[in-house]
């Protein structure tokens, strides 16, 4: 039997609700639960937009959801195709990867399965898969080398792409895709998955996820508790709008403020101050402040005053290491088994910069 005619084999199939991506239903559906790519947002973990408290407010109802696909988006979305096919030619190695492509030598098996999974046992949550490995196949170390243990069951496969600058910032994959494949892997009852990234355009990476009890955990912890919020906020928008049909706007205003009530507390999301400053609608020019809200602005100000002392410090012990390079007179220094360290002119750039790569202590 060809690849393309086996059944799917990872949940199920009544845990599955065809749909394709991106359609009117598709973005209805997502209106049941929490997506997978939202767990980062709920676990405080993704830098991106929307914030919790804006999601929060699109599941209620009270914010509209933005479809418009960012150029980003649009960009991984079509690169897809092309990464998956790229992973099926992968022989644990990089170089092998692409004599294998150039010979037409597929490694490793995949389908996909288009439409959202939601398991019975979360209700309220669901997820999308780009792909799906078949079983039966070698797992990886964590250097992307073949691992001598096998799959033992059809596993998440999550597709990216990703830039260098970001790989480098979380010394591998962000913090937040590896909570959405844990999403997936909870949904799917499967215990390993992979994800694939194209690094710049041009450098295929893979990295394996191994299931973790405490990450989990959290997401089911805090899924839990995001979404009964969103239900009884729904509930507060129902009685919100009758009240308003009624012309009770004094009851509609009352159930408004318990949506509002109902909102996650800001985290330290940077878009927070473009989210709340675009909700900001003056009633009054002046109140009174009470006791909890002066001290979080007098914490406010310890912050910024310890910020700008280790600032201070930072830049004194930036300008010490390059005065050694001067002394020196070399380009890198070295530690060996715990990195080097570079001062180094960039293209297009008169002033030299210090990059760190040293290994930071447990």
């Amino acid at each position: 039997m060809k690849e393309k005619e086996r059944k799917q084999e990872i949940v199920p199939d009544e845990w599955i609700t065809p749909l394709k991506d991106r359609t009117p239903e598709w973005f209805a559906y997502r209106m049941s639960g929490i997506g997978a790519s939202s767990s980062g947002i709920i676990l405080g973990l993704n830098p991106f937009n929307p914030t919790k408290m804006q999601l929060y407010h699109q599941k209620v109802g009270t914010d509209e959801v933005q479809y418009n696909m960012s150029e980003a988006a649009y960009n991984g979305i079509k690169s897809e195709s092309s990464i998956a096919e790229d992973w099926q030619y992968y022989d644990g190695t990089i170089d092998g990867y692409v004599e294998k492509a150039m010979n037409g030598k597929v490694q490793r098996k995949m389908y996909e399965v288009v439409g959202c999974i939601k398991n019975p046992k979360y209700d309220h949550l669901f997820c999308n898969l780009d792909r799906v490995i078949r079983a039966g196949q070698p797992k990886l170390n964590l250097d992307g080398t073949f691992s001598d243990e096998m799959i033992e069951k059809d596993c998440p496969l999550e597709i990216k792409t990703m830039s260098g600058f970001v790989q480098k910032a979380y010394d591998g994959i962000p913090d937040y895709y590896i909570v959405q494949v844990h999403q997936q892997m909870l949904i799917t009852e499967t215990d390993y998955a992979e994800i694939v990234a194209k690094i710049d355009g041009n450098k295929l990476r893979l990295f394996p996820i191994y299931r973790d009890e405490k990450i989990i955990n959290e997401i089911l912890d805090g899924s839990y508790e995001f979404w009964k919020r969103v239900l009884q906020g729904r509930q507060a928008l129902i009685e919100a709008e009758q009240a308003k049909d009624f012309g009770d706007f004094e009851q509609y205003d009352d159930w408004m403020g318990v949506i509002q009530s109902l909102e996650p507390e800001p985290d330290h999301n940077k878009n927070y101050s473009t989210y709340l400053s675009n909700r900001h609608d003056t009633e009054q020019e002046i109140m009174r402040g009470d006791d909890e809200l002066l001290k979080k602005v007098n914490h406010l100000q310890t912050v910024k005053e310890m910020m700008k002392q280790l600032e201070k410090e930072k830049r004194e012990l930036e300008n010490n290491i390059k005065h050694t390079f001067v002394q020196e007179a070399v380009e890198k220094i070295e530690f060996p088994e715990n990195g080097y360290i570079r001062y180094y002119k960039r293209a297009n750039n008169n002033t030299k910069m210090l990059d760190v790569r040293v290994r930071k202590p447990d």
